[in-house]
């Protein structure tokens, strides 16, 4: 289901199935292919691309390539919600992305009449099961492009488990971006990343949050309760996490991990 270049859309109480999987169920097509250390999103179950102000909400998305994904390649991608959606097994990339792959951001200064994923809000999901046959999270915010934008947006109360990398990737890739001032907050985050982060550096054992930065990042942290995994929040780069110590960890064996 795309989304293109709209304002105000909604979509509620869909079925969203089986979409985007390749031709032979074996070899990724287009965007399902990777970039870095980024997995690709095959365009997802629900994707808004270039698309403000949209509501998605209630939806069951499950055993698609990958699950909701927000874009900006043909403009802003900002003040939508996510919310309330069963996000599940989709299991070649994450189960909700929110990308910058516009240079909205040049040498780390937003221009967001260009473009830019900011002031978005992903509230009260359950997502589970995705990122399993290719490197994919619960919820990802990433860019893999010079000057990508991904800021300012909050993942707040959403239940997150057995995802392939960890239940929140934060992955600012090269120099000169702003992921600065994403929030996670009070979510309940199990098991992930049960098949290992295989980015520079890397992260092979199960983890909570991962936030891995090239350049320098300043996120928020605090509020969930992370349970069952070798390391709740572990970090890599000029990071810098806020609320850190505002986090229940429970069979946790490092509760941060700053590399």
């Amino acid at each position: 289901m795309l989304v293109d270049s709209a304002d105000g859309a909604t979509i509620s109480g869909n079925i969203v199935s089986g979409n985007n999987t390749g031709a032979d169920g074996s070899a990724f097509y287009g965007q399902c292919s990777t970039t870095g250390d980024e997995p690709g999103d095959c365009g997802g179950g629900i994707h808004l691309l270039g698309s403000s102000r949209a509501t998605v909400q209630g939806n069951t998305v499950q055993s698609n390539a990958a699950g909701i994904v927000v874009s900006d390649e043909n403009g802003p991608a900002a003040h939508n919600t996510i919310t309330a959606n069963q996000v599940l097994d989709n299991t070649r990339s994450n189960g909700i992305t929110l990308a910058g792959r516009n240079a909205a951001a040049p040498g780390g200064t937003p221009a967001p009449a260009d473009g830019g994923v900011f002031a978005n809000s992903v509230t009260s999901n359950i997502v589970t099961g995705n990122g399993l046959d290719a490197p994919g999270g619960g919820v990802a915010l990433v860019s893999a492009v010079a000057g990508g934008a991904v800021y300012d947006n909050s993942v707040e109360g959403n239940v997150l488990s057995g995802n392939g990398l960890a239940g929140v990737v934060v992955h600012a890739d090269t120099t000169g971006q702003d992921l600065n001032g994403n929030t996670v907050r009070g979510n309940q985050i199990a098991t992930n990343n049960v098949k290992g982060d295989e980015g520079m550096p890397s992260v092979e054992q199960t983890a909570g949050v991962v936030v891995r930065a090239a350049g320098s990042l300043a996120v928020t942290v605090t509020g969930n309760t992370i349970a069952n995994d070798h390391f709740g929040l572990w970090t890599a780069g000029p990071v810098t996490v806020s609320g850190a110590a505002g986090n229940i960890f429970n069979a946790v064996d490092v509760h941060v991990s700053t590399n």
